[in-house]
């Protein structure tokens, strides 16, 4: 599907997730909804390898909605895993930017410097000894 027709899907069913069909630069690109730091319904387009936000989008790409049914596994498995990964815990939740440990598969070094601003030592032990951590 072409980029009008994913956002409009977004827009219909913010709990979808879609990634590029494209090959070379733009094969890891990701697009989802979220809502920003103030409130807002937002749709971010990212890189997935580096995690930063797309500024301008063709809208001729081809789009595929991300199927993921995976099981949660625990810490370790995750870290084993060498791959990127995700995190759901009841401390990080919407609207924070924070959320995005929960949508954005990162490596784990990037999900720990995230984890350390923004919570102390327990929440953190917490997040990662009772988080649902996902494997990409």
């Amino acid at each position: 599907m072409k980029t009008w027709e994913m956002i409009k899907e977004l827009t219909e069913n913010p709990e979808k997730e879609f990634i590029c069909k494209s090959k070379g630069i733009f094969a890891e690109q990701k697009a989802y909804f979220y809502i920003d730091e103030y409130g807002e319904e937002s749709i971010k387009i990212v890189n997935n390898e580096t995690g930063n936000a797309i500024k301008k989008h063709h809208t001729n790409r081809e789009w595929e909605e991300v199927a993921e049914v995976k099981e949660p596994v625990d810490f370790m498995a995750a870290v084993e895993s060498s791959k990127r990964v995700r995190v759901e815990h009841p401390y990080i939740s919407q609207p924070y930017e924070k959320s995005e440990l929960s949508r954005d598969y990162q490596y784990l070094g990037a999900i720990l410097d995230i984890l350390s601003a923004a919570w102390g030592e327990d929440e953190i032990r917490k997040i990662i000894l009772e988080g649902d951590w996902y494997i990409q």
